[in-house]
């Protein structure tokens, strides 16, 4: 039950939190962006590089210019998931470029591969491209 409370609170928040990112657009007359979409780059190739999971999609407004950037790390208490999850983080990512906000969706390594704060580094790492 707690995680289906979180998915509709994150759903209402994103629904109602993000207007769009033109300004002086009324709500009845805006038009969604076309997503443009890159999955799987790589964003780490030092010698523990995880071909797996040093990964990350953009999902990008067609046409937008000096759009915001939002990076969505994944849940999962640093032991489980990644960027993939059902499919949920890709499409939280293509409705922030819909709205017209560039989104990465990351996925890093999990413990006990790693030791904290390596996770936070990964995720640091990932917003270097």
């Amino acid at each position: 039950m707690p995680c289906l409370f979180f998915l509709v609170n994150m759903v209402t928040l994103f629904t109602s939190a993000f207007p769009p990112a033109e300004k002086n657009v009324k709500p009845d007359s805006f038009k969604p962006f076309e997503v443009i979409e890159r999955r799987n780059i790589d964003y780490y190739q030092g010698g523990d590089r995880d071909p797996v999971k040093h990964k990350l999609d953009i999902y990008a407004p067609k046409g937008a210019n000096n759009a915001p950037v939002f990076v969505f790390v994944h849940g999962g208490a640093w032991v489980q998931g990644d960027k993939d999850f059902w499919g949920i983080y890709s499409a939280i990512g293509k409705f922030m470029a819909s709205r017209g906000i560039v989104s990465a969706v990351i996925s890093y390594r999990l413990s006990p591969r790693v030791k904290h704060p390596a996770h936070a580094e990964e995720d640091r790492k990932s917003t270097r491209l």
